[in-house]
């Protein structure tokens, strides 16, 4: 087997680091339309970014119960394409300090799903750090 090098295990960190970092910041947005939330966002960037969070993802549950639909725009390709685009986007508007305090301060609930995810990959991330500080090969890194 070979070994890391430190470059390579510090990039495998981050990575992790920043897969739980957006599940946090998802976790803080409802599952379904919340008006009152959207009337409270002043950056339309977030504003925008969340709308199609949520349209996109209302495509994907209509996916999810018809999955024979011969649409474009419903193929689960297109649908996971736009997902991970949607997602990007929301996490780049949510990272902004003034927009993620205003999420956090409804206090709504978040999904509880997401933090077990975010909590596994936290998991992971502990145990690969001290896996991986055990087994770099320092004449690379």
């Amino acid at each position: 087997m070979h070994k890391l090098t430190n470059l390579e295990a510090q990039r495998v960190i981050a990575v992790l680091e920043d897969a739980v970092e957006r599940i946090g910041l998802l976790s803080h947005i409802p599952l379904k339309p919340d008006l009152d939330l959207l009337s409270r966002i002043d950056d339309l960037g977030l504003k925008d970014a969340t709308k199609q969070q949520w349209q996109v993802e209302e495509r994907h549950r209509l996916l999810e119960r018809c999955p024979y639909d011969d649409g474009k725009d419903t193929k689960p390709e297109s649908v996971s394409s736009q997902m991970t685009s949607t997602i990007r986007n929301l996490c780049r508007n949510l990272k902004k300090d003034e927009n993620i305090s205003l999420v956090k301060a409804r206090n709504l609930p978040t999904s509880s799903t997401l933090l077990v995810h975010q909590q596994c990959l936290n998991s992971l991330m502990q145990i690969m750090f001290r896996q991986l500080s055990t087994t770099v090969n320092p004449r690379f890194g």
